[in-house]
């Protein structure tokens, strides 16, 4: 057979053009699997990445639940409000309650043209943020409640004069003998007071060892003995009625809360919430007959509607 030598150029341009198309598939193969391997390296390093990101992340929601664990509240409050856990704890504590007690101290018992004594701990800060948001003018507070005075911050509405005395952190307050003379000096439309735990027999009460914050009452309840027409508010959240006696101790001795009682019941208000619906039944009890028996005195209830019906 007689092949001419166009026949073999012919031949030789198929097979180097089928190479080409072979060497231009293959090409794109390899530049496919450079492509695959790169995005693989990629992703290997974004998962890395992501994992040690995890990691962090896991290792400080770790610090933060031992935080929160410890101390039985959100670690970020106390960088925002204070290092001392307890009063963080007490102040976000039965918040709901506590803040109805300030609005009904408000809406209730207090009026334009006031002077006030008001009491520092966690119940009493948002009586201030109450006043705020109502109509009441010429409202004069004298207190040690570091808090209350914060809310009032920019405002000039209301004249809020703090206590001189050292701060106490685990009240948010200050406290002196300066401030105890203050006290003493001064003429009152109403005063509120806190407690850390009531009872009918006891009265207000407050946690033994607490001396700064047991003189201080004790000057505010002279004040209130020695006042005409002063009215004593006392506001204490449910659980204070039911709390364990055992740590705390009266301000006063127990005759002289009798004698008070005696003597001024209709000037006496206990600014109260309702118990929690979880509350067992003999703590329960226990609340309803201390309610009596103060109702039976004739001191003055401010008792809310059932829990969350307010």
């Amino acid at each position: 057979m007689n092949i001419d030598i166009g026949t073999i150029i012919g031949l030789i341009g198929v097979f180097l053009g089928g190479c080409a198309i072979i060497l231009f598939f293959l090409d794109k193969i390899t530049k496919k699997d450079r492509e695959v391997e790169i995005i693989k390296n990629e992703m290997a390093r974004i998962f890395k990445t992501t994992e040690e990101l995890l990691a962090n992340e896991k290792e400080i929601l770790n610090k933060t639940k031992e935080l929160s664990y410890s101390h039985h509240l959100r670690p970020e409050l106390s960088i925002l409000v204070t290092k001392q856990w307890e009063f963080v704890e007490k102040t976000f504590h039965n918040r709901f309650e506590k803040h109805s007690i300030c609005r009904r101290i408000v809406t209730n018992h207090i009026n334009s043209n006031t002077n006030l004594l008001l009491d520092s701990g966690s119940t009493l800060d948002l009586v201030t943020f109450e006043l705020l948001t109502s109509n009441r003018e010429n409202i004069n507070i004298l207190s040690n409640n570091v808090f209350a005075a914060m809310h009032l911050i920019g405002e000039r509405r209301i004249s809020f004069r703090l206590l001189s005395g050292l701060f106490n952190d685990r009240y948010a307050a200050t406290y002196s003998k300066e401030a105890l003379g203050q006290i003493q000096n001064q003429d009152f439309n109403i005063i509120i007071l806190a407690t850390t735990a009531i009872s009918y027999k006891s009265g207000i009460m407050v946690h033994k060892g607490d001396s700064e914050n047991l003189s201080f009452k004790r000057a505010v309840l002279d004040n209130f003995d020695k006042s005409i027409n002063a009215k004593l508010i006392i506001a204490a959240d449910a659980n204070k009625f039911i709390e364990e006696k055992d740590g705390h101790i009266g301000v006063l001795q127990e005759n002289e809360w009798a004698a008070m009682i005696s003597k001024y019941a209709s000037r006496i208000f206990i600014v109260t919430s309702s118990l929690r619906p979880e509350v067992e039944p003999v703590k329960r009890a226990e609340f309803e007959q201390q309610i009596d028996l103060f109702r039976t005195a004739q001191i003055n209830i401010d008792y809310p509607k059932p829990f969350l019906q307010e």
